[in-house]
């Protein structure tokens, strides 16, 4: 119903100008990016059409911080009407944020919510539903005595002792909004490794991997898998998670290497990032200062809705 009212007026307004509006975000997200960016181009082109009226996207990606300040900077002074931004960091990222308010140039963060009171909007992930998804997950396909082993993303492997609470502490801080995912794990984690690739880490632990009993995995990053290596089948794995997708997990769900998945609704950012700006610079209306959206939850026996996605995402 809010779309139609939406639509209805942004038909009917003929007092504003045509739109161009910046996408400016980490180079290191590849495919992220594509996915944020389709949503904020295809959106563009719907309105477009329903006005009349022209928006222009662009996109433009950082290497740094410093770099994707500058490049918020350049926005303003090259014309554009707003921008997009997925911030490396919020050191350099909410100063700049806030100068260009002082312009009238509004910035919507997705991805990272770095609190900047002088964004226009942030849109992201309803992280509560992201626990609840991982604790669903657990439960649903736990058996009574599975424990799990927990992997995060590194250069180098590097195993923690379980004792170490203050290094298992700062591993899922890393994991920022979803950091409290460590208390739907309470008593049930076996161990927790740092590695670069899973295949790496399987084949000098594959003696220990034998001896395991009734047990499941977690990766806390999609890269962890990304060198599209198969893990070996194992009848004591009861499940295996992936936090976070890239496209190439489809192999993963193929071969019937991972159970589930759960990731952020990436076009829908950009849907909702766009439409922010549109609405704020063409009717002059305050917008929503959060719109968090429902996380994707896809498993094997439906994986078929996880390359839907990204087939969309990536057109």
């Amino acid at each position: 119903m809010k779309n139609i009212i939406f639509f209805i007026l942004f038909c009917t307004c003929s007092c504003w100008a045509n739109l161009k509006i910046a996408f400016i975000s980490d180079s290191s997200l590849m495919q992220v990016n594509s996915a944020i960016f389709n949503g904020i181009k295809n959106t563009a082109k719907e309105l477009s059409a329903t006005s009349g009226k022209q928006i222009k996207v662009e996109l433009f990606l950082a290497s740094n911080a410093v770099e994707e300040a500058d490049l918020l900077s350049k926005a303003l002074i090259n014309g554009y009407s707003g921008a997009v931004v997925y911030p490396i960091d919020s050191a350099n990222i909410s100063p700049k944020i806030s100068e260009l308010k002082k312009s009238g140039f509004p910035v919507v963060v997705v991805g990272r919510n770095i609190k900047s009171s002088d964004a226009l909007s942030f849109v992201g992930t309803n992280c509560d539903k992201y626990e609840a998804l991982i604790q669903y997950v657990l439960e649903k396909r736990s058996e009574v005595n599975t424990k799990i082993a927990c992997y995060f993303k590194g250069n180098s492997l590097q195993n923690v002792d379980i004792e170490d609470t203050a290094k298992i502490d700062e591993l899922f801080a890393s994991l920022m909004e979803l950091s409290k995912i460590k208390e739907c794990l309470k008593n049930k984690v076996m161990s927790v490794d740092v590695i670069d690739f899973y295949s790496v880490y399987a084949e000098k632990n594959k003696i220990d991997i034998m001896r395991r009993d009734s047990y499941g995995e977690i990766f806390f990053s999609p890269q962890i898998l990304s060198n599209m290596q198969p893990i070996q089948p194992d009848t004591d794995r009861v499940f295996a998670l992936c936090i976070g997708a890239l496209p190439m997990l489809e192999f993963y769900f193929a071969t019937n290497s991972i159970t589930d998945c759960i990731y952020d609704d990436y076009y829908g950012w950009g849907v909702f990032a766009l439409r922010a700006i549109v609405f704020n610079k063409t009717f002059k209306n305050t917008v929503k200062k959060e719109y968090l959206l429902n996380p994707i939850h896809v498993k094997k026996e439906n994986y078929k809705v996880f390359v839907a996605d990204w087939q969309k995402w990536l057109r």
